[in-house]
């Protein structure tokens, strides 16, 4: 069963992607601010209110890849891999976003990590 992590979000499945949105809500709620008052501006990220308005939900809070080119303008430091394994999570921290993407770059899924277990 899929719950978004707070009601006052909507499911942005048919908009872009849910996992964008459901990430957001993450970074948001762990204390980063949102950004902008323009929707479609690549310098945007945010949400203000609980419907699927696209006029209140910037596409960096609920596009894949508006996201990851947004955060990726912003990071201090990413970097990429192959594939999953050792190296990934040696390189990855709680509370990091890690996007999976296809061949041609563009993002398939992201992931917010709530814990670290061993890799085995």
């Amino acid at each position: 069963m899929k719950e978004l992590l707070y009601s006052d979000y909507p499911d942005w499945t048919p908009y872009g992607g849910d996992c964008a949105n459901f990430v957001s809500q993450c970074l948001y709620e762990g204390g980063k601010s949102m950004a902008g008052t323009d929707p479609t501006s690549p310098t945007s990220w945010f949400s203000y209110g609980n419907v699927t308005d696209t006029s209140r939900v910037a596409e960096a809070w609920r596009s894949a890849n508006v996201f990851k080119n947004y955060w990726t303008a912003k990071a201090t430091e990413y970097n990429t891999f192959p594939r999953g394994g050792i190296d990934t999570y040696n390189y990855t921290w709680q509370g990091d976003v890690v996007s999976m993407l296809y061949d041609d770059g563009s993002v398939k899924k992201f992931v917010s990590l709530e814990k670290m277990a061993p890799f085995w």
